[in-house]
C-alpha cells in the first residue's frame, strides 16, 4: 500500500500533518491493512545529535530507510515523518515503493522560519530545538519539485492551508494510473550484438551509483537498485548493492568492472537482469 513522505524542517507542522493524514486513512473504507508512521523521534533519542554531522546523518537515513523497508507491504499505508530534505534519499524511498508497485506521494510543509518555526519552537513545553539547528536544516533543504518524478504527486502546504486529505486518499488508495511494468522494463533476452552495449552501459551505471551513494550512506549499508532494471521483488530483496569501504575508490571499482565484463564475454548472460544481479553479486563479494 502507499508510501507518504512528509518533507520539512522541525517545527514546520510536519508531525501534526502526519497524524492528521494517519487518522483520516484509518477511517477509509478502502484501507486493507494498518497505518504505520515512521518517525525520527522513535528511531533516535536526540534529534540534534542525529543530524549533527554527515556521519550521523547517514546513520539516521539508514535507520529511516530500514524502517520503511520493514513496514511497507501491499496492504499497509506507511507515513514517513522525517526531515527527508535530501532529494537523493527521497529517490531511494521512491524506488522502494516502485519495487512493490505501490503508489507514493510527497507532502512538503513549507514554512517561514521567523514567522512560524521560531515562534512554534518557543511555544513548545519541552524538547525545544536550537535556533541555529532550525536555520541549518532550512539551508540544507532540497525543496521537492513537480519536475522530479520521485517527488510527485506533490502536495506543497503552507501553514494557512488545510491538509487535502481527500485528495491524498484518492491519489494513494484510488490511483488513476496502475503501477505496472511496460515493454521497456520487461526482461529482454540479449542478442550477441547488444550484449557488449548492455554490459558496458549497466556496469558503468552501477559503478556510478556506488560513487554517488557514498555521500548518502555509510560503508556496508545496502542500496536498493533502480526500478529501471525491471527486477522482480525477490531479486530486489536478494541482490542489494553493498557500499564498499572508504578505501575502495573509483580506480578499483573500474578494475572490478573490467574483470566482470571479461568474465561475461566467456559466459554471456541471457538477459539484462542477469547482468545486473551478476554484477551486484560480484561487487558485493570483491569490493
Amino acid at each position: 500500500m502507499p508510501l507518504i513522505m512528509l518533507v520539512g524542517i522541525p517545527c514546520s507542522g510536519k508531525s501534526s500533518r502526519a497524524d492528521e493524514i494517519a487518522n483520516h486513512f484509518k477511517t477509509s473504507k478502502d484501507l486493507k491493512g494498518q497505518v504505520i508512521i515512521v518517525r525520527d523521534e522513535e528511531l533516535v533519542t536526540d534529534i540534534h545529535q542525529a543530524y549533527k554531522d554527515s556521519f550521523n546523518e547517514k546513520q539516521m537515513r539508514g535507520k529511516v530507510k530500514a524502517a520503511v523497508e520493514r513496514a511497507l507491504t501491499k496492504d499497509d499505508v506507511v507515513i514517513v515523518d522525517s526531515l527527508n530534505y535530501i532529494k537523493g534519499f527521497r529517490y531511494e524511498l521512491y524506488c522502494i515503493a516502485r519495487s512493490l508497485r505501490t503508489p507514493h506521494c510527497v507532502v512538503y510543509c513549507d514554512v517561514n522560519l521567523n514567522e512560524h518555526s521560531f515562534i512554534w519552537n518557543k511555544d513548545k513545553l519541552s524538547s525545544k530545538y536550537q535556533e541555529d539547528f532550525l536555520t541549518g536544516m532550512l539551508q540544507r533543504m532540497e525543496v521537492p519539485s513537480e519536475k522530479s518524478r520521485w517527488d510527485c504527486p506533490l502536495f506543497r502546504l503552507t501553514p494557512d492551508q488545510k491538509t487535502p486529505l481527500e485528495e491524498i486518499e484518492d491519489e494513494m488508495l484510488r490511483p488513476k494510473k496502475t503501477i505496472k511494468p511496460n515493454t521497456a522494463t520487461l526482461p529482454i533476452h540479449l542478442s550477441e550484438n547488444t550484449l557488449m552495449y548492455e554490459l558496458d552501459k549497466i556496469t558503468t551505471e552501477i559503478v556510478q551509483l556506488l560513487v554517488d551513494s557514498k555521500s548518502l550512506h555509510m560503508p556496508g549499508e545496502e542500496i536498493t537498485l533502480p526500478t529501471s532494471y525491471a527486477l522482480s521483488k525477490e531479486q530486489i530483496t536478494k541482490h542489494k548493492l553493498k557500499l564498499p569501504g572508504i578505501s575502495v575508490g573509483m580506480q578499483q571499482l573500474r578494475k572490478l568492472r573490467t574483470q566482470f565484463v571479461k568474465m561475461c564475454q566467456m559466459h554471456p548472460p541471457e538477459t539484462k537482469q542477469k547482468i545486473v544481479t551478476g554484477f551486484v553479486d560480484y561487487l558485493n563479494e570483491h569490493a
